[in-house]
Formats: C-alpha cells, sequence, structure tokens
C-alpha cells in the first residue's frame, strides 16, 4: 500500500548498506502509548543513513499510525489490530518496533506469521513470494503450530501458489496471523520499520515440497534470527 511518508524521509548516501543491521528492540508497553517511530528511525541514522528532521516528527508518527489502521481496515483484518491494541498481545505475544537493513541478495526462511506484522519500507524494495493459502491460529500438526515458544509453519504441497510481491521505499505491508511468505530482496536491498513480535513460524526446507524454481527453501538456515 502506498503512503506519503517518504516525503519526510531524509538520506545520506554514504551509509553502507551491504550489511544485515537489526536495530534495537523497542517493545511496546502500552499500546495506548506508543513509541514514536520517527525517534526509533533516528536512533539508527548512523547504520542506515536515514533520518526524520524534528520539525516532522510527530508528523510522520501520526501518519504512520494512520496508515497502521488504514491497512488492517482496508485487508479486512481491523479486528486483529483492535484485539492487539485492546490486549497488548497479538495471539498471545507482545510486539516490538524495530528498524533493519536486509542487503541486496539476502532471502528470509519461509515462514508463517504467529501473529500480526506491520512493514514499512524506507529505502530500497522488500520483495516476497506469498502463499495464496493462510493457517488459522488454532490448527496444528502439518498445518502448522502457531502458538507457543516454538512455533512452526505449515507443510507446502507441491502444487500450492505463490505470488510475487514488492513493497518499494514509501510503501507498507501488512503481514497478518497466519500468513506465509518468503521475503527477500534483490540489487539494491532495503531499510525497513517493522512492527513484529520478533518471532517467525520458520518452515523447515524438508516440509516444502513446492517445486516453484523462485523459492528457496534453504535459505536462512545457516543464520540466526530472520
Amino acid at each position: 500500500m502506498d503512503t506519503t511518508l517518504l516525503q519526510f524521509i531524509n538520506i545520506n548516501p554514504e551509509i553502507n548498506k551491504n550489511e544485515l543491521y537489526l536495530g534495537p528492540d523497542h517493545w511496546v508497553e502500552d499500546t495506548s502509548r506508543f513509541p514514536s517511530v520517527s525517534a526509533i528511525i533516528n536512533e539508527s541514522q548512523s547504520k542506515t543513513g536515514l533520518s526524520i528532521s524534528p520539525q516532522y516528527m510527530e508528523k510522520f508518527d501520526k501518519e504512520w499510525k494512520e496508515n497502521l489502521y488504514k491497512i488492517f481496515r482496508e485487508s479486512q483484518y481491523e479486528e486483529e489490530l483492535e484485539n492487539y491494541f485492546t490486549t497488548g498481545l497479538s495471539n498471545g505475544r507482545p510486539l516490538k518496533l524495530q528498524v533493519m537493513t536486509l542487503p541486496p541478495g539476502m532471502y528470509c526462511r519461509i515462514h508463517a506469521h504467529p501473529n500480526i506484522e506491520f512493514e514499512l519500507t524506507l529505502q530500497g524494495t522488500l520483495q516476497e513470494f506469498r502463499w495464496l493459502w493462510r493457517v488459522t491460529p488454532s490448527s496444528s500438526n502439518d498445518d502448522g503450530v502457531l502458538t507457543g515458544d516454538s512455533p512452526s509453519g505449515p507443510e507446502i504441497a507441491k502444487q500450492s501458489p505463490f505470488v510475487h510481491n514488492r513493497v518499494k521505499k514509501g510503501q507498507c505491508m501488512l503481514n497478518e496471523t497466519g500468513s506465509v511468505h518468503q521475503s527477500f530482496t534483490e540489487d539494491d536491498g532495503c531499510v525497513i520499520l517493522v512492527l513484529w513480535s520478533g518471532c517467525h513460524a520458520n518452515i523447515h526446507p524438508s516440509r516444502i515440497h513446492n517445486t516453484d524454481p523462485r523459492l528457496k527453501p534453504c535459505a536462512g538456515w545457516d543464520r540466526m534470527g530472520l
């Protein structure tokens, strides 16, 4: 989904973005008083080269939250967001805000989302192959387990369809609970701001039978985290 947030972002082109960077965790302890997302972006500017000028910080924060509500509403998952704001948890998990740099040519593990995520691309392009099905939070066994300390994604059948999406700078993306995808970057890499739990329901390559040549089931398993 398009936003107008790009107009507020200052870019320092001299910062090297060819290495994975995971910024500090900012756990949302009170959903009625969200941390300043522009302050979180500014905190990592020495690593990302991106910043928000002080006079625009309040407006950036306001518009970021408006886009959060808008994408959930337009995607018809507003109830999930409202439940998070009411309870402070998404499918039993607290959420945090974090800035990340994903270098060129990086592939994350194929995974399901055990809770909601909201991603804003600050620079570059985040890409994904998204499964056209989703896991229900109460599913188990071959359908994946999205609860508990060690969630796991579903078994992916041979002919399960995936669609290629691109989230360009200034655009945002919703990952509803149970959605499945593989995120990756190409030559430009990307810098993103994400609201998430820090937890993915990763799908082991042995459970991925899909023959789509675009997918990389083994990618990311040699790396901690994403």
